[in-house]
């Protein structure tokens, strides 16, 4: 996949989240906790390629390109732009090439798909 290195200008962090007990309620809440941060960028999506996802579990979706990193797995968090999002798919890059990328398509954490 040939990709311009200069494509990968948004910082994300990568992490998961850890339930944290809500003083107030005795609840517990999700709260984000970074591992490391990568650059990346956002692969946009042809006209058919919507309409081929349009009404499935991957409809509210974006892909994200990132360079090969093997410690970036399916069921991360990644924070973006201050919004939380669950990598949902991994498509790593597994070639030879000198310079190897994976996609990552990602969901807003609090958005359901069919929501």
């Amino acid at each position: 996949m040939a990709i311009n290195p200069f494509m990968l200008n948004k910082r994300i962090e990568v992490g998961t989240t850890n339930p944290v007990k809500n003083k107030n309620t005795g609840g517990y809440l999700p709260h984000f906790s970074s591992l490391f941060t990568v650059w990346a960028g956002i692969k946009t999506r042809s006209i058919p390629q919507q309409y081929t996802i349009y009404g499935t579990d991957l409809q509210d979706t974006i892909i994200l390109i990132v360079r090969h990193n093997p410690k970036i797995v399916a069921g991360q968090k990644i924070r973006m732009a201050g919004t939380v999002y669950e990598i949902v798919l991994k498509s790593p890059d597994e070639t030879f090439n000198l310079n190897p990328y994976d996609l990552l398509t990602i969901q807003e954490v609090n958005k359901k798909a069919g929501a």
